[in-house]
């Protein structure tokens, strides 16, 4: 545990308690997992009571493992606080206190693979990546049809559309398989 306590305190450019302008609202960041017992390790700032949402679109990596750590600290050792792993990866969670927090990315079993890890606010619409509907989803009456799925309890799409003044629109969602 102490070799696991000297790594989660050193990781990062920031250091135990510092904070990063970059981590604090929305990160994406990709990485890949090359080898079996690959790790990656990121650092993110969370204030206490926020709620965030961390998760894993895999590119490559068929299954993965996710987990976020408190770090080590003078008075404590570093502990696991939050975890998911397989296919879907995806992580809400409210931070307990503010500070730097670990996000740690492998594979599951032998996968290895590129992936991209998504660190946001759980409410956070505005700079959220959107489904942007392009010209080429619109069909010849007009009508704008997009397809997703929702991967997890939870999980929150977001799409954007162009509209103009004065018109009508009319919005629905059809559960398929």
């Amino acid at each position: 545990m102490a070799a696991l306590a000297a790594m989660l305190a050193v990781v990062g450019p920031w250091g135990v308690g510092s904070t990063s302008a970059e981590t604090i609202a929305h990160v994406t960041h990709e990485g890949s997992i090359s080898d079996p017992l690959d790790v990656d390790w990121y650092v993110f700032f969370a204030l206490a009571g926020e709620r965030y949402v961390v998760a894993l679109e895999r590119v490559g990596l068929v299954a993965g493992q996710l987990q976020i750590w408190k770090p080590a600290t003078d008075d404590s050792e570093p502990s696991l606080v939050a975890s998911a792993s397989g296919a879907h990866l995806r992580l809400s969670w409210t931070a307990p206190a503010s500070g730097a927090w670990r996000v740690r990315v492998s594979g599951s079993g032998l996968t290895t693979g590129s992936y991209q890890l998504w660190i946001r606010s759980d409410d956070d619409a505005v700079g959220s990546e959107l489904s942007t509907a392009k010209l080429s989803a619109f069909d010849i009456d007009g009508v704008l049809t997009q397809r997703s799925w929702l991967e997890a309890s939870g999980d929150i799409d977001w799409y954007a559309f162009p509209v103009a003044a004065g018109n009508s629109y009319a919005v629905w969602s059809v559960l398929g398989g």
